[in-house]
Order: C-alpha cells, then structure tokens, then sequence
C-alpha cells in the first residue's frame, strides 16, 4: 500500500508557529507516515519544540491545517486524536504515586484504546535498563534519567501511531540513550509506529536513520 496514495499520515500544511506573536518557524508543509523516523535538529529557540506541541494539539498555530488520515483532530475529537498523536516532553511529569500507578493511570482515560499490560511494561523498562523494582517506587524519588525512561515505557506501552519525543535521551548516558534509539528503532519497525524525535545531537539525528529536517534560527 501506498501511503500517501490513500491519504494516510499526520499532514500538515501551511503551518506556523510563534510565541507573542513572533514567528518562530513557517510555513511549513509536511507529511509523516507510519513507521518513519524523523529527527527534528536545529538552534535552541529555534521553536522545534513548539512545533510538537502544536502538532499534538497543545499550542496554537499562528496559521495552517493539521489532519491525520485526511481528517482534522475535530473530525476526530481531540482525546482519540490525542491518543493517536502523542507528545513526550523533554522533563515529562510523573505525579507523585508509584511509578506502577504513573503507568497505568494513561488506561483509565475513556479515549485509550487497549488495556494496561503490567508483563509488558516491566519487559520494557527491562529493555530501558531499569530494574522492575523502580514500579514500586515513588515517581518523586526517581532521578531525570530514570524518569526520562519510564516516561518513554509509558509513551509506548499507549500505542500511539505518532509518537512526537522532545530530546528524550537529554538526561541519558551513553549506554542509556543507546537502549532508548534501539527499542524505538524496533517499534518504528515492528509495528509502523513513527516518530519525531527532537536532538541537537547531529550523531544522534544520523543514527536514528530516517529524515532530517534542520530548523534555522528565527531572524
């Protein structure tokens, strides 16, 4: 099948983005299709993350259209569309209840698809090098780069079809980071899920082997 031919993807066209006003980036026409990995690099305030978050529906453009599959996220209503397009912030938010409990809570949300699946998690942190004994800790307690990971696991363990992750390997060691590129190497794989990743590690964007798209800074 041909993606692009049956209309499949999140598209968006004519897109900008700013803050108070002043452009940041645009306009900009993309397409993303299943099981592409992207790597977004470019200057800092250079709005690379402002253009996730517009394109998960949690910072307004300042102009252009966004759909997936060819419809718009009203079309869909914006919890499934959410569901679907996904975005990771770099220092993401735990809460305070165990780490167990910070991955499950995603499940009870009327739009998720899917059942929490506890073999699977402890298989991914497992992956992410954690030990399995970090689920009966307190989210509170873990370190950036613990909760870096386990914030990836959960990312995951959701299922979206975009996943948009803004330098989650910024807190990682070497090591570290290298587990995070391989399991999400697998899943681009796997199961077709595609990815932007955020990085101003121009060897990173390389490994991640797909697109590149460098950003200039704003004038």
């Amino acid at each position: 099948m041909n993606p692009e031919a049956q209309g499949e993807g999140l598209e968006v066209r004519g897109w900008s983005v700013g803050w108070g006003g002043e452009l940041l980036q645009g306009p900009l026409d993309l397409t993303i299709h299943g099981g592409e990995r992207i790597a977004l690099i470019g200057p800092s305030g250079s709005g690379k993350s402002t253009l996730l978050t517009s394109w998960a529906g949690l910072h307004d453009p300042m102009a252009g259209t966004l759909s997936l599959d060819g419809r718009t996220p009203d079309d869909w209503g914006w919890p499934v569309f959410r569901s679907q397009v996904h975005y990771l912030a770099q220092r993401p938010s735990l809460g305070l209840a165990r780490v167990s409990d910070a991955l499950q809570r995603p499940f009870s949300f009327e739009s998720q698809r899917g059942a929490y699946d506890a073999e699977a998690a402890a298989s991914m942190l497992e992956e992410l090098g954690l030990d399995t004994g970090i689920l009966e800790r307190r989210a509170s307690e873990l370190s950036e780069g613990q909760s870096q990971r386990v914030a990836i696991a959960r990312s995951l363990l959701l299922q979206p079809r975009f996943l948009l992750m803004d330098e989650p390997t910024s807190a990682l060691d070497g090591e570290s980071a290298e587990r995070v590129e391989r399991l999400i190497e697998d899943r681009c794989t796997q199961s077709g899920l595609a990815v932007v990743w955020v990085t101003h590690d121009r060897a990173q964007a390389a490994r991640l082997g797909g697109r590149i798209l460098s950003l200039e800074e704003p004038a």
